[in-house]
């Protein structure tokens, strides 16, 4: 009777546990990529955006980004922007972001403690449409500087690539 009881308990307070990671890793090919793409209209507002979901490169764990592109109420491209969630155990208070050759300008969006101990700094970079063929074509890196250090993370190319193409399937 007991290990009716137990079991089932302690495989709630098990899966009660699981953490649900809320991104993907990057993916091996563009048709991969084209899967992690999305379009949204806002009813309310007007406008709409294309996005890529959450991912992140495991050899740079800490930032994960996502590609996303802002239309405006009269479907003209805003802007478009790597979007990236910093998770660390320290602040860096980051505050520029570089690019090899290329004129980006860093966005701060938010910061916060979230439990365990660890922060989350949201920013964006905000790219244009030349840099993001250049993106397309390899892997690139971009240098992250703050108060208290820097960080360099690299985006995906096939991700680049796929993002590209929804864009320009998009009349820009």
């Amino acid at each position: 009777m007991m290990t009716r009881v137990i079991i089932p308990f302690l495989l709630l307070v098990l899966s009660g546990c699981a953490s649900v990671t809320g991104y993907h890793f990057e993916p091996d090919s563009t048709n991969d990529a084209k899967a992690l793409i999305s379009y949204s209209v806002d009813d309310f507002e007007g406008d709409s955006w294309l996005r890529t979901e959450p991912v992140v490169n495991m050899g740079h764990a800490n930032a994960v980004y996502h590609l996303r592109a802002h239309y405006g109420r009269d479907n003209a491209l805003t802007f478009i922007q790597v979007y990236v969630n910093f998770r660390t155990s320290d602040w860096y208070f980051f505050n520029d972001a570089v690019m090899k050759a290329e004129n980006v300008r860093f966005i701060p969006i938010d910061r916060e403690v979230v439990s365990g101990g660890y922060v989350h700094e949201d920013f964006a970079i905000e790219i244009d449409l030349e840099t993001l063929k250049r993106m397309s074509g390899k892997d690139t890196l971009i240098k992250l500087k703050g108060k208290r250090g820097e960080y360099v993370f690299s985006t995906n190319k096939y991700l680049s690539s796929a993002f590209l193409a929804e864009l320009e399937n998009r009349n820009i």
